[in-house]
């Protein structure tokens, strides 16, 4: 590669400087729109004008074209004309974006300052400097003291629920802390937060295994009036994902208080896993004779040892009637909740790490999270309402 040849430096004749530097002093013209039209930088012009002043250049200037200094005077009007109506029209834009709050839509932010000057800002949005003035020294006014308060509160629920409650549950938590407030102010209040409840689609349960089973089983726990505890109890099983692999979590509630008291996790959908969960409720509740278990019609419910199991404590087995998936409702409930509120979007690394999930999320089920059917109560706040 061979050196660089020496840079052609372009000189200019007295004439031309002497020429340039009077179509620059005419009224209405600037430096830049000569120099521009010229085809020289803008500084080279001002040295030239310096020099003119100095007595470093000196000549007779040439005649100017009237018509050319005339081009560069409208040249500049259409500029600044321009630029007005950019300016205006971000300003527009801008203020549009607060259409919503009539303080800042008629008042000009901090951040727009950083441009365009208040006096310009506030002549655009018809608003006098001395009441614009006047009100960034006001005080915040009671409600937006009130609303910032409410905020901090919203978060604060919001993050002990682990951001699963909506405004329903968030609302009735505030009640019980004494605060009352309408489900659409907790709601506009989460959307200025950005918090929102969580959930989402969920993938359908299979159906594999199951099928009508034993149809001489009647579903007993229809009509029946809750009154108390164990009362009825209700059980279902459910499929997780694990590294591609499904496991079964059969889990026990009771129906009067929605108290999740028994659960098992397994590899295998079976009457064992079942029994498991079943012999976990019971050992924790030990609840008198002629308690009623509902669950569906499947198998490892209908399975000999299961309803051996049952009759062996002198509980009444109860099951969904055929096709008719809503008797279980609460189980099912429970299950979208788990998943959409907890499990959505986690991969567990191992059965182990997963056991340990769900066993956080019942324990908040039952001690913090609050149900709509038991007056936006948790679980164990119910049960212990009913005791006192």
């Amino acid at each position: 590669m061979g050196m660089p040849g020496p840079q052609m430096v372009k000189r200019y004749g007295l004439e031309f400087k002497l020429a340039a530097v009077e179509l620059s002093s005419a009224p209405g013209v600037l430096i830049k729109d000569v120099a521009e039209s010229l085809c020289i930088h803008p500084f080279m012009l001002s040295k030239w004008r310096k020099q003119v002043r100095d007595g470093v250049l000196v000549g007779d200037a040439p005649k100017l074209d009237a018509e050319s200094v005339g081009e560069l005077q409208r040249l500049r009007e259409v500029e600044q004309k321009y630029k007005r109506l950019q300016m205006e029209h971000d300003l527009l834009n801008k203020a549009i974006r607060f259409a919503s709050d009539r303080k800042r839509k008629s008042s000009p932010s901090s951040r727009q300052r950083k441009t365009y000057s208040v006096q310009v800002m506030c002549a655009h949005l018809r608003v006098g400097r001395s009441g614009y003035y006047a009100w960034t020294r006001r005080e915040p006014s009671k409600r937006a003291v009130k609303e910032a308060e409410l905020i901090d509160h919203v978060r604060r629920i919001h993050a002990a629920s682990r951001g699963y409650y909506g405004s329903p549950r968030i609302r009735h938590a505030l009640r019980h802390e004494g605060i009352t407030v309408a489900r659409s102010t907790v709601a506009r209040v989460m959307r200025r937060a950005q918090l929102q409840g969580r959930s989402a689609r969920l993938y359908r349960r299979s159906r594999v295994g199951q099928r009508a089973f034993f149809t001489s089983i009647a579903n007993r726990q229809q009509g029946v009036k809750l009154e108390r505890l164990n009362q009825i109890w209700v059980g279902d099983v459910t499929y997780l994902r694990l590294n591609g692999h499904w496991r079964y979590l059969a889990v026990v509630m009771d129906k009067h208080s929605r108290r999740i008291i028994g659960w098992s996790l397994g590899s295998q959908r079976d009457a064992a896993l079942t029994l498991e969960a079943f012999s976990h409720a019971w050992r924790g509740r030990k609840p008198e004779v002629g308690l009623i278990f509902h669950s569906d019609r499947g198998i490892e419910y209908a399975a000999h040892q299961y309803r051996q199991k049952l009759q062996q404590h002198g509980v009444v087995q109860s099951m969904n009637r055929p096709g008719k998936m809503n008797d279980n409702a609460h189980m099912q409930s429970f299950f979208h909740s788990m998943k959409s509120e907890h499990l959505y979007g986690q991969k567990p690394a191992d059965e182990v790490a997963l056991r340990n999930s769900l066993l956080s999320y019942i324990q908040f089920y039952n001690q913090q999270r609050l149900h709509s059917s038991i007056g936006y109560l948790s679980p164990a706040g119910f049960e212990r309402s009913l005791v006192s």
